[in-house]
C-alpha cells in the first residue's frame, strides 16, 4: 500500500487500485505454489505506478517487498529474482 504520488489513473500501488495482493496473501500464495508440482516460485515482483518523479515511493516499496522476500526465504522459498517494475 504505497502511494506513488502519480496520476490516479495510472497508479497501481494503493490498496484500492486494481492490482496486487497484501503481504499475508502473498505469503500464502507462495507457500501454495511451493507445494505445487507445476509451479516454481522464484521471483517477487512489484509495480506501484508509472511516470514516477520521486524515488521515495520506490524505496519504500522496495523495503516492504524485501521484508516479504526475507520471510519467503526463511520459509524455504528459493527466490532468485527481485523485480522492481515501473514504466
Amino acid at each position: 500500500n504505497i502511494d506513488a504520488k502519480t496520476h490516479p489513473y495510472i497508479s497501481t500501488g494503493l490498496k484500492e487500485n486494481k492490482f496486487g495482493v497484501g503481504e499475508k496473501e502473498a505469503l500464502e500464495m507462495f507457500l501454495w505454489a511451493k507445494k505445487s508440482a507445476f509451479l516454481e516460485p522464484v521471483s517477487v515482483h512489484f509495480h506501484i505506478g508509472s511516470q514516477l518523479l520521486d524515488l521515495e515511493p520506490i524505496i519504500e516499496a522496495s523495503q516492504k517487498v524485501a521484508k516479504i522476500a526475507k520471510s519467503l526465504i526463511a520459509l524455504g522459498i528459493d527466490l532468485r529474482f527481485f523485480d522492481v517494475g515501473g514504466g
